[in-house]
């Protein structure tokens, strides 16, 4: 019975209760950020990542496997379509939001595309001899699919407040990490499905190179019909006059602060601030260029990795086309238990309180540099690159002996080993698989990560409260031009010379990074920050932006 209670206990419990509420309510006061939206927007960019994971990495096996003639060019090529689609499209999507304020339509189209582009990847087993122009033409509806997708990043930075930005691109990336766990083991489980597997309709196959793309159309579908049903893009987007309030409501005036040359404004004029005085602070340029050049240093070491490391890897180890599939996904599940627990850390725990956001990205240069070095082919290795074989059996490391091994052998079939083509097999040392291995776990399952998710909160900050659609598109396509022929100079490189110049080349790039970043180490605060600093200029202390 409630009259067994003593009424200051129940006086106290009320007022709890209610400090409680009140807490509560604040707290949604606070931000009016729809939530819902985002978690619709990270399912849908979680489908679009096992997609990715899943039909990628059968990509280059595939085409092996239909024209085990075709060079490593060909990988080139693939990156670089994909790159040009995306680099045309993200400039303009973010345009589109900047007109718009609304990120809906260009997230239906990416995911229409996606869809469109499963059906020419399923026309390469209708015409084996267009093949290669059959996953060209896919990776280029892909890239503009991810031109226009990639404003779902946009869609964070103007829908979440500052405060708010580590959990929402934390959910970005858990979408990323449980794609790099979920992709790989369902191209596992394809994996087993021999070739030409079970026959479909019109000719059509449902094989260890096609299931995925089967897999994806399904998925493609539910998360068009998701985006269109459930998902607001809505932005609410402040005006120039708004912002500049924005700036004046985190001013407070310090009485005590008295007139001097770094403190210009006398005690009389406190509480006087003009709107013009506060209209001058805009974001820093000089911050941003240098975020974009990391993320260019960035998109370079993810060009090597993703372009050249695992051919590189298929001839070194001598891999088959099966077997590359394999230790693909084998690399892809430790890698994204790691960037899943990293995604659950900014989400749960605001982990760019813990650990900050600079250092953060200086850790994630300073990965992608050490997978670098650890597999730079040092000259004190003593043993080579084997050259093209039969799998298990005798493996030639001089050119001409294995050119004369391949004359006397008689079939058909997929060879393992550096092509017979490559004079610098011959002279390039061998790398350790085991050192191979832990480096790319490390660089892929934190570094990447862990680098991309503080650059993204980092330069969504600098920006501050403005329309970041066309420079969100920027930042994205400044990266991705490089990869458009990026792939293809690359695997010129890599088929003349070997890795040693490439490898080399990028251990420059991130070490003028990282130089780079500790010169404007300062300069590279959230615009709140930087707000703050301009206006103690004028003697009057603030606070932060929500």
């Amino acid at each position: 019975m409630v009259k067994e209670y003593p009424k200051k206990i129940l006086a106290k419990t009320k007022m709890v209760l209610s400090r409680i509420w009140k807490s509560k309510s604040q707290k949604t006061e606070k931000t009016d950020t729809d939530w819902r939206s985002i978690y619709i927007a990270s399912f849908v960019a979680l489908i679009g990542s096992i997609q990715g994971y899943s039909i990628v990495p059968t990509m280059w096996p595939y085409i092996k496997f239909l024209n085990p003639n075709v060079g490593e060019i060909a990988n080139g090529i693939f990156q670089g379509t994909s790159a040009l689609g995306s680099a045309i499209t993200s400039i303009f999507a973010g345009y589109l939001v900047n007109r718009m304020s609304n990120t809906k339509p260009p997230l239906v189209i990416a995911k229409a595309l996606m869809i469109a582009a499963t059906f020419v990847y399923l026309a390469v087993e209708l015409d084996k001899k267009a093949a290669l122009y059959f996953l060209i033409a896919y990776q280029l509806i892909m890239g503009i699919s991810t031109g226009f997708g990639n404003v779902y990043r946009t869609h964070i930075a103007m829908a979440t407040q500052e405060s708010e930005r580590s959990r929402g691109y934390g959910l970005g990336m858990l979408s990323g990490s449980l794609g790099t766990m979920i992709g790989p083991l369902f191209q596992m489980l394809f994996a087993l499905i021999p070739y030409p597997g079970l026959k479909l309709l019109f000719g059509l196959h449902f094989n260890l190179f096609t299931a995925a793309v089967y897999f994806a159309l399904l998925t493609s579908t539910i998360g068009l019909l998701a985006l269109i049903f459930f998902f607001n893009g809505k932005l609410k987007v402040l005006s120039k006059e708004e912002r500049v309030k924005k700036q004046l409501e985190i001013a407070t005036v310090l009485p005590s602060v008295p007139s001097s040359p770094e403190n210009p404004l006398p005690p009389s004029a406190i509480g006087e601030l003009k709107v013009e005085e506060v209209e001058e602070i805009k974001y820093d340029k000089i911050a941003v260029f240098v975020l974009i050049f990391t993320k260019i240093s960035q998109d370079i070491n993810v060009l090597i990795l993703m372009s050249i490391s695992m051919p590189y890897a298929m001839t070194v180890f001598e891999w088959d086309s099966h077997e590359l599939i394999l230790y693909q996904s084998l690399f892809m599940a430790p890698m994204g238990l790691c960037s899943l627990i990293f995604s659950f850390c900014y989400i749960r725990f605001n982990f760019d309180k813990k650990i900050p956001v600079r250092i953060a990205l200086l850790l994630g240069l300073s990965l992608f540099m050490f997978f670098f070095i650890a597999t730079f082919p040092w000259p004190f290795i003593s043993s080579t690159i084997p050259y093209a074989h039969p799998k298990n059996e005798t493996a030639y490391f001089n050119q001409s002996e294995a050119a004369a091994a391949l004359l006397q052998f008689n079939e058909t079939g997929e060879l393992v080993g550096c092509n017979i083509a490559y004079k610098w097999c011959e002279t390039t040392p061998r790398i350790n698989l085991a050192i191979f291995s832990t480096s790319v776990i490390l660089v892929l399952g934190i570094g990447i990560p862990f680098f991309a998710i503080n650059l993204d909160i980092i330069y969504s900050t600098v920006l501050g409260p403005i329309k970041q659609g066309v420079l969100q598109g920027f930042f994205l396509s400044s990266g991705e031009i490089i990869n458009i022929f990026g792939p293809i100079i690359v695997t010129l490189v890599y088929t003349a010379s070997g890795p040693r110049w490439i490898w080399l080349f990028t251990i420059i790039v991130s070490a003028i990074a990282i130089t780079l970043f500790c010169i404007f180490y300062r300069r590279l605060i959230p615009f709140s920050k930087r707000v703050e600093k301009k206006l103690l200029k004028r003697g009057i202390q603030t606070t932060s932006f929500p």
